[in-house]
């Protein structure tokens, strides 16, 4: 449930950034515009890239990055029991 809410909220968060762009090209449109474009053109989506980014970092990683790292946790354990337990097999077929 959580990551299909962090997964909509950076799809949104996309969205914003790319609909800030041509909003940022319509003030600087009085601006001439070459093929490297100034920087008063580039700081507004620039500004909300970087936004965008923390926020959705934030929300990941509260919400999904401890799922993530419970499944690996679990799996560890399930691992180093699995070898152990083939360790003391092997013990025992050795011993008989």
């Amino acid at each position: 449930m959580l990551t299909v809410i962090a997964c909509r909220l950076a799809f949104f968060s996309a969205i914003a950034l790319f609909m800030s762009v041509p909003a940022a090209s319509a003030v600087a449109a009085d601006e001439k515009h070459g093929v490297i474009g100034s920087i008063s053109q580039g700081a507004v989506s620039g500004i909300t890239a970087i936004i965008v980014f923390l926020v959705v970092l934030g929300i990941l990683s509260k919400l999904v990055w401890p799922k993530i790292q419970s499944g690996l946790d679990e799996r560890e354990k399930k691992i180093r029991d699995e070898i152990e337990s083939a360790e003391d097999a092997r013990k025992q077929a050795k011993d008989a």
